[in-house]
């Protein structure tokens, strides 16, 4: 009888088990499928998933998980801006990334969403932040604008003030 139970278990639990999203976090709860590596989302892109550990004050939680995301996404946008742009330069031009953390370049990537938010077993905060698929050409149009304000310098000097007159138009 122990050996049937056995295998019953080995049989036709381990598969749900394995197609469950558990809690990074905890064994204890099913997380939603947005909290598991992989997720895809047919409405956004530039998706990330970012955990916030349990805080004193829920509100400060909230906010400063919202913010990591929001900086997640922007460093997103601002290494595809890169790539796309050295893809134009020579070889020898190295492109410096800004920082994704600043406040007040964070506040010109309007149209970042935070799309959902969840709380696991243990009160660790998961939110899933991203840019919706109309959004992308203008963030991605303020992205390069900060790449080439980062590395304005650098590229008058290694490319000549026409070759810059020239980047600048193309935005």
């Amino acid at each position: 009888m122990r050996i049937l139970i056995t295998l019953f278990c080995l049989l036709y639990l381990s598969p749900l088990r394995a197609e469950t999203c558990a809690f990074p976090d905890s064994n204890r709860g099913e997380a939603p499928e947005w909290v598991c590596e992989g997720y895809e989302r047919g409405d956004a892109t530039y998706l990330t998933v970012v955990q916030r550990p349990r805080m004193p004050s829920v509100s400060l939680q909230n906010r400063l998980a919202g913010r990591e995301a929001m900086a997640s996404v922007c460093k997103l946008l601002l290494e595809e801006a890169a790539a796309r742009l050295q893809a134009q330069l020579p070889t020898e031009v190295a492109l410096s990334l800004p920082d994704a953390n600043d406040i007040e370049r964070l506040s010109r990537f309007e149209g970042i969403t935070v799309f959902e938010r969840v709380k696991s077993p243990r009160r660790f905060l998961y939110v899933l932040a991203g840019v919706p698929e109309a959004e992308i050409p203008k963030l991605l149009t303020q992205a390069r604008r900060e790449v080439l304000a980062e590395n304005e310098q650098t590229l008058k000097q290694q490319l000549g003030e026409a070759a810059w007159a020239e980047l600048q138009e193309q935005q």
